[in-house]
This record gives C-alpha cells, structure tokens and sequence, in this order.
C-alpha cells in the first residue's frame, strides 16, 4: 500500500505578499482524555502555580518608564492581532503572561514595550499553535508597521528567553477553567440551556478583559480563573435559576483552588466592574461572547467580609479609566 502526502505547503518568501487570516480548518485538534481532568492534575497546576508567583506590581519597583496605560495600549494590540489571526485562545494569555514576568525582571524604555509584546506573541504562537499556523517574524514585524526589524525581534526573543530560562510552560487562568468547570454542578435541569461550554466561553472573555489590566496581577493563575467562572455563573443568572447562593458557589470553588474566599469574591467583582466600564468599547469578539443580562449580584447574597486583607485589596488599586486611553 502506498502511502501518498497530498498536502501543499507554500514556502513564499514575496515581499509584495498580503497577510490573511489562518484557515482553521486545517486545525485539528486530538479528542478531549478525561485523564487530564483528575485531581491529580489540579494538584500539579497548583503547586506549579505557587512556584511561579510574584503577586507584585512591577509599576512600582522595577518599571520606570513604563506605565499601566502603555501596558493596557499593547495588551489590546496584542489581542487584536490574535482575533485577526484566529489564533489559539490561550496565546494572547499567554502573551502578556510573558510580557508581565520580563517586565517584573528587567526594565526598558518605553520605546521597547511594542517589540517586547511582538516577541512574547512570537514565542507564544511558535508554542501553542500548531508549527504550520506559528505567526511569522516577517506578519509581526507589518504589525507595527515596520517601526522594528526582524533582526530587532531576533534579539529579543534571544534575550526573553535568557531572562525566562528558557522556561515556557507557564500556568495561565485558562489552564485551570476546564479543570473547575468539570468539577462544578453546572449542568441542571432547571437551566438547560447552560452548558459548560458555554460558561467556559463566557469565563475566558473574562480572563481576556483581566489580562488587559495591571492591577489584576495581585491575584494568582487559579483565583482568576475561579473568579471569571463565578462572574459568568452570576452573569447567566445560574445562581438564582438554580436556588444557589453566591456563598456556596464561592465555597464550592475554594474547595477546588485553596484559594480564601475573600480574593476569589474581590477578583469577581473587579471583573464585573472592568466589563461593565468598557462593555461599550469591547471589540466584537469579547462583548458578543459574554451575554450578561444586567443580573448584577443581590446584596443580600453578597458574602460579608470584614477581613483586614480584603480591605486592602479594595484600596490597593484603582481601575483604569477607560476614557483615558487615546489610540
């Protein structure tokens, strides 16, 4: 029996070439392994997590010449270009997952954060894509219309690396959402139409609009994958369709992370507040995915905390201000 290759593969070099989205179509993907999602494997994001974590913001200690305006400009760019290119959810998380942890080691000039952003995007394409869909040296470098060279991105994906130590396999919100989805009482006869899916679509819209904003990187990978989750549940009104108090979906989710509830609830609300700030300026691809009918959360749901560590989350940061940001 003859074994025959019938596929094509374009090697063109042309100059004079337009850039076009990927076809997904020639993506495939292997089936899901229920294996992946034992508890086992929760334990081991965890305690990769944990290993990873600054909990800091770099603004203050490292970054002189970088501000949270300029972070949220490129953080939307680079999410531009992944929608544009239909690139693979978590490559865009990924991203700026690289971004922060060069930014909390090194500073650079302002001039740099744009060819900083094209080199974590390339290194996170060249990982998480498949090798026929990496986005090219020559597509990022258009991106930013030519202000950098492809020797530039070279080079600094050479110094990325060196500053990361070559470690690329970094623990993101999106890794632990299929994990807790799974493991949660979301499907119910009560409220059909809710799949898991569909929250997991809704909670990475989410993760999305937190990747943006700085002031979301006092929290770890897994409380804000808990508390995407928890706003989209909110956001469907799962809790009130299935009798469900927000404390016990709460209590349900610390259980899963060992993550204190306090955070998990701060984290939620913080997301609700970012989609409701900029729900009218959100790009097609975050705005039509989460579907929140204005079921804003009950006060007399609402978990009361009088810890003194809530309080200083609620005053460590104030959200950027969305009508400050000039493109």
């Amino acid at each position: 029996m003859d074994l025959i290759c019938t596929e094509v593969v374009n090697f063109s070099d042309n100059s004079n070439c337009s850039f076009t989205s990927t076809d997904n179509s020639f993506v495939h993907k292997a089936i899901e392994d229920p294996a992946f999602l034992q508890d086992r494997c929760l334990e081991n994001l965890l305690k990769r997590e944990d290993k990873q974590s600054s909990g800091c913001s770099y603004f203050n200690t490292i970054q002189k010449d970088i501000t949270p305006k300029m972070r949220k400009i490129v953080a939307e760019w680079v999410l531009e270009i992944c929608d544009e290119q239909k690139c693979q959810e978590e490559v865009s998380i990924l991203t700026l997952n690289y971004m922060d942890q060069f930014l909390s080691l090194k500073p650079i000039k302002k001039t740099h954060l744009q060819l900083l952003a094209a080199t974590c995007l390339l290194l996170a394409s060249k990982l998480r894509e498949p090798s026929c869909r990496a986005l090219p040296v020559k597509l990022l470098v258009f991106y930013t219309d030519n202000s950098i060279t492809k020797k530039d991105l070279i080079q600094m994906e050479l110094l990325v690396l060196s500053l990361l130590k070559w470690d690329l396999s970094t623990v993101t919100p999106l890794d632990f959402l299929h994990l807790l989805l799974s493991k949660l009482p979301i499907k119910s006869t009560r409220c059909p139409d809710i799949e898991i899916e569909k929250v997991r679509k809704h909670a990475q819209a989410f993760v999305s609009l937190a990747a943006k904003e700085h002031y979301f990187s006092i929290y770890s990978a897994s409380t804000i994958a808990a508390g995407s989750i928890a706003a989209s549940l909110v956001g469907l009104n799962w809790h009130a369709r299935t009798n469900t108090k927000i404390q016990k979906l709460l209590d349900m989710l610390t259980d899963l992370t060992g993550v204190e509830q306090e955070y998990i609830h701060e984290c939620m609300m913080k997301m609700e507040n970012v989609f409701e700030e900029q729900r009218n300026q959100l790009p097609l691809y975050i705005s039509g995915t989460i579907d929140v009918e204005n079921n804003k959360i009950n006060k007399s749901q609402k978990p009361q905390y009088n810890s003194v560590l809530s309080e200083k989350i609620r005053n460590s940061v104030t959200p950027t201000d969305v009508q400050d940001v000039e493109f």
